[in-house]
């Protein structure tokens, strides 16, 4: 599945393996090409159906016996995917001669249109109900795949709820089938573009301005929602805030015939700054002396200080909302941002103690260390590295510049609110913690390792020293 962020035309390639094999075989393969959304197939070449021209690939196709589509229920009897001379389905599995296929519709649709493959003989037809028929060309040639013909069957009065596919005596066919929804409705919803948590008003009417229209159902559909948002009303228009984008459809009749409507939702993400307050919910803390994490004979440096960041999705509190009305009814989204961190902290405060043991394994006077450009830190060294440590672990509020908690909290006010921007929940909010747990996650990584030393990958400078203090040994 390919999903754009805006409207763009796409040229798609792909291949198929050629295997030998017979009509129902395991191995069998049927390619379905469906678009979602306000999308338009221009062209289609199906070399291996006979390098076919076609624009059938439409969301409303037939694909199985019982199709979903275009707000839509479509049943097909009877009904075998794909055929050994092209097209989508047939009647059987086998190359016998072809049965007529009953395709019903649950909503009248305005057109069906229809492509026949392999016609050989006369009498092959599609006949609606509620709208015309056709006859398709033939061949006389049985086996020579040459025929491959589409008619469009057009609704007369509410429209077609019917299509009966009927084969020509003793011939095997096989064909693709697409419609076209009753959509004398337009919908259209403004702003063409809405930032999330702004208001959007979508607006019915008939598509013949001097036509009557009256409205009985509202629908919005979202893949970021785990179902539909439904409203039954008579008004013309459909209001709230917009946090998720969707399609709208609306149904209805225009001069007294079915018809239905379909626009669109697009929703833009907030643009989020720290400096106007909108950051994750940040705090730091010194824990107390852990022998595990800073023993107080420490035998390098990484043992005289620590920073653990920690970091998760949680509901802030009036940082969350769920919209009373409109398309978006009853959708959750986020107002803060919905990320708490911890900076905990630890400073070996009892090894840079004055006359502590690791104080005492230093010397009374300058020495040069060997094989070091650096001479081996006095005592006096120790108690003055106290203040080093703890700035360059970020002890403080705000963290000094530079440290780990600073880098840290600075990175998840960059990354986490876009992370998180687009997570919405329909009613549930426990869906709406997860999801967003699950959106922050990556974010949340990325800061914890650019807030690292760099010498563990990070970005933070080690601290700047102009002497090596003599550890215990390990």
């Amino acid at each position: 599945m390919y999903r754009f962020d805006s409207s763009r035309e796409l040229d798609l390639q792909y291949a198929l393996e050629r295997i030998a094999h017979q009509p129902g075989d395991a191995r069998s393969l049927r390619v379905i090409q469906r678009l979602e959304g306000p999308a338009t197939l221009i062209e289609a070449e199906r070399k291996w159906a006979g390098n076919v021209l076609t624009t059938l690939a439409s969301t409303c196709a037939l694909t199985s016996a019982v199709t979903n589509a275009c707000d839509n229920t479509v049943t097909a009897s009877p009904f075998s995917g794909g055929s050994a001379v092209g097209g989508s389905f047939t009647s059987q599995s086998n190359t016998s001669a072809s049965q007529t296929i009953s395709v019903t519709f649950a909503k009248a649709v305005r057109s069906v249109t229809v492509t026949i493959y392999d016609a050989d003989f006369g009498g092959n037809q599609a006949v609606a109900t509620g709208g015309s028929s056709a006859t398709f060309s033939f061949d006389n040639q049985p086996g020579n795949g040459g025929v491959v013909e589409t008619q469009t069957l057009v609704a007369s009065g509410a429209g077609i709820t019917a299509v009966q596919l009927i084969p020509a005596p003793a011939d095997y066919v096989a064909y693709d089938l697409s419609w076209e929804p009753n959509d004398d409705i337009k919908v259209e919803c403004l702003p063409n573009a809405v930032t999330r948590g702004q208001q959007v008003t979508c607006t019915a009417s008939p598509k013949d301005p001097a036509a009557s229209l009256t409205v009985t159902d509202w629908r919005f559909d979202s893949p970021d929602l785990t179902g539909p948002v439904t409203e039954q009303s008579t008004s013309l228009t459909w209001a709230g805030t917009a946090v998720a984008s969707g399609t709208v459809t609306v149904q209805g009749s225009v001069n007294g015939t079915t018809a239905s409507g379909k626009g669109n939702i697009v929703v833009s993400a907030r643009s989020w700054s720290a400096s106007s307050g909108d950051t994750v919910s940040y705090s730091e803390t010194e824990l107390g002396q852990q022998q595990d994490i800073l023993p107080d004979h420490p035998t390098r440096y990484s043992n005289l200080g620590n920073h653990a960041a920690l970091a998760d999705a949680y509901l802030p509190s009036n940082g969350y909302t769920q919209i009373s009305s409109g398309p978006n009814r009853e959708v959750l989204f986020f107002t803060k941002v919905p990320v708490q961190a911890i900076s905990q902290i630890s400073i070996n405060r009892i090894a840079m103690a004055v006359a502590s043991d690791f104080y005492n394994l230093q010397g009374t006077k300058p020495k040069n260390q060997p094989g070091s450009p650096l001479p081996y830190c006095v005592r006096a060294d120790v108690p003055a590295f106290l203040p080093k440590a703890i700035n360059h672990e970020g002890l403080g509020s705000p963290p000094p510049s530079g440290s780990h908690a600073a880098v840290f909290r600075a990175e998840l006010n960059q990354r986490t609110p876009l992370a998180v921007e687009g997570v919405v929940a329909l009613r549930d909010i426990t869906e709406l913690l997860t999801k967003a747990s699950a959106a922050a996650q990556p974010a949340i990584s990325t800061a914890r390792q650019i807030a690292a030393d760099q010498d563990n990958g990070g970005t933070v400078a080690p601290i700047p020293v102009s002497c090596n203090f003599r550890f215990f040994t390990p």
